[in-house]
């Protein structure tokens, strides 16, 4: 778990959980999940905003039938969070899945003109958006831009506990 300065959840994982330790916890219960898996799927990512796109793609990968392209960015190629899982993924599926991996390093930061270049061949893919809020703000602009319609836009935001919910009042 990635520490977020202020973050109550984040913080408390961090500092207080050990290795075998064990936390209850509900299932997933989220809407940032495709109507079919068969449907074409264009993903974007932005740092660790992989990992609810990851289980979009190997799902999609295992089950379904259509085609899937992600972009991911990240500071720099060793930022790259399961980079050798989407390798291998990526290796076993030549003709479904396509991987673009974009470094801050390299290319600068992702550009409105550059995400647009990348979505336009898939503009009829249904898309899926996560990362940093500029991140997702900059590739929601770029996916209109293409003629993607905002109902094949689907975003997932994260956000972090304003306050300790196990601090008793």
């Amino acid at each position: 778990v990635k520490r977020v300065r202020d973050g109550v959840g984040s913080n408390w994982i961090n500092d207080c959980l050990a290795v075998g330790d064990e936390v209850p916890c509900l299932p997933p219960a989220g809407v940032f999940t495709p109507r079919s898996l068969d449907d074409d799927l264009l993903l974007f990512a932005g740092g660790s905003g992989i990992t609810p796109v990851l289980s979009i793609l190997k799902s999609a990968l295992a089950v379904g039938s259509g085609r899937v392209v992600l972009v991911y960015a990240n500071q720099h190629e060793n930022s790259v969070i399961f980079a050798e899982q989407l390798r291998v993924l990526a290796a076993a599926n030549p003709s479904r899945l396509h991987v673009i991996h974009m470094l801050e390093s390299v290319q600068g930061l992702p550009s409105r003109e550059q995400l647009a270049a990348f979505a336009a061949p898939y503009a009829s893919y249904t898309a899926f958006v996560c990362g940093p809020s500029p991140f997702m703000e900059t590739v929601t602009h770029a996916l209109r831009s293409v003629g993607v319609p905002p109902a094949r836009i689907h975003i997932e935001k994260f956000t972090s506990l304003l306050e300790d919910p196990f601090v008793e009042i």
